[in-house]
């Protein structure tokens, strides 16, 4: 359903916030907090904090509290990367999912089972967490900030960033509690991404888009102002409408669904948009492209090998590698004769 109306979008989107945020706090009272299982991310952290100072201080610190103190210096460094919209909607997120984290906690009548739990536990944060995605929303704490880093150092992808948070929150379980709850809570973050990327875009975390609008360069340049995303542009024709035109192509994660769609919308509600999943992508903002990583080809074993391209008019061209990796072409004798009609 396409709702034109801006303002009725914007209370759409910040009802999906407020959802996603009350799913992602039942499931860590409920599940994952009374299992001693850590969540990912900043929550994870605000729980690693909250247990030490318990422990070794005395002081019971409200998680809720030391989530929202660790958000707060984060939200007013990254206002000036965000747009004023997702800056709503990121502060409706993070103040209502401290609030259910401080006040939803429902005791259920089943027996304390680890794994149980935490699968549980992280299906439905995942689901939270995929339905305040495409409200374009957040909660803030790892995801804010690794896009932060990724602004300021363009080598740290968002990806590898999280990945490192949540090996310091699996790491820190081991210490925190022992090496069975950080095992639990490993299978709580996988399922929790899973999910949260199947909401969102599918089974894939990383999908193309591609964009045919007659307002591509509008289009093309909010994509790389707001999303931060680079736009390919490739010529086409219709065949029915004999029309040229320009058509988008630009690779997303699953962060970058609902805000890449609101932007196409909001631009050209009658754009035309598709999409497919990416088994593999690198290089561009993703997984860095190594050059010493793996040898996919053997160019000293094979540089003297000779192919064959057949090639219309019967005509056979033999292609060449050099020593200096430059291509070079030779015609056979019975190609030309052939061609010369000998």
């Amino acid at each position: 359903m396409i709702i034109k109306n801006k303002n009725l979008k914007f209370i759409v989107d910040c009802l999906l916030v407020l959802v996603g945020g009350f799913l992602i706090a039942f499931a860590f009272n409920t599940f994952l907090f009374p299992s001693d299982i850590l969540p990912s991310g900043f929550s994870g952290i605000a729980k690693i904090i909250n247990v030490l100072f318990a422990r070794y201080v005395g002081i019971d610190i409200p998680v809720s509290v030391v989530y929202i103190l660790l958000n707060a210096l984060l939200y007013i460094l990254a206002l000036k990367y965000m747009g004023k919209r997702f800056a709503i909607l990121s502060l409706v997120g993070i103040v209502s999912y401290t609030l259910f984290l401080q006040f939803v906690n429902f005791n259920l009548p089943i027996e304390n089972d680890a794994l149980l739990f935490a699968l549980y536990g992280g299906i439905i944060a995942g689901l939270g967490t995929g339905i305040m995605l495409r409200g374009r929303g957040s909660t803030g704490g790892s995801e804010l900030l690794a896009s932060i880093i990724n602004k300021k150092f363009p080598n740290f992808t968002v990806g590898n960033v999280l990945i490192c948070i949540n090996a310091v929150v699996i790491f820190a379980s081991i210490l925190v509690y022992d090496v069975s709850s950080a095992l639990y809570s490993l299978i709580a973050i996988f399922l929790s991404g899973r999910v949260a990327d199947y909401v969102v875009a599918g089974v894939q975390s990383v999908r193309a888009y591609c964009i045919i609008s007659y307002k591509n360069p509008e289009i093309a340049k909010r994509i790389m102002n707001e999303v931060a995303r680079g736009v390919t542009g490739m010529n086409v024709s219709g065949m029915y409408t004999k029309a040229s035109q320009t058509m988008l192509l630009v690779l997303v994660n699953r962060g970058q669904v609902s805000h890449l769609k609101y932007i196409v919308a909001d631009c050209d509600e009658n754009a035309f948009i598709f999409s497919c999943p990416v088994t593999e992508v690198s290089g561009g903002g993703f997984v860095p492209l190594k050059k010493n990583g793996m040898i996919l080809y053997n160019y000293y074993k094979h540089r003297k090998k000779k192919y064959k391209r057949y090639i219309p008019n019967n005509r056979i061209i033999f292609r060449y590698k050099n020593v200096d990796g430059l291509e070079t072409k030779k015609e056979s004798k019975k190609s030309k004769n052939i061609r010369k009609g000998k």
